[in-house]
């Protein structure tokens, strides 16, 4: 009985496991986990502003309302996300 209700127990935590995608902040690259069900959406920096480093390639919107720079290009990211969906991640 005490088996039967870690496994069930253990299903539990697996089926809500928070999955993260790791990108590179300007800078010191430093790593930075992103939940994907939070990105709302991505944005190129090709064409460059003044608030940006010319190290970012992606901003990457949050449903929390922040912004998240990004030395990966949004298709890299695109990429990530899509692995994930896809298991291969």
């Amino acid at each position: 009985m005490i088996l039967l209700a870690a496994l069930m127990l253990a299903e539990v935590f697996a089926a809500d496991a928070m999955v993260m995608i790791v990108v590179h902040a300007p800078g010191e690259h430093e790593e930075i986990h992103i939940n994907p069900l939070q990105i709302t959406h991505l944005h190129s920096s090709r064409t460059k502003n003044r608030e940006m480093t010319e190290e970012t390639e992606c901003v990457i919107a949050m449903s929390d309302g922040r912004y998240v720079s990004s030395v990966e290009s949004c298709d890299k990211v695109r990429e990530m996300i899509k692995g994930l969906e896809d298991g291969k991640y």
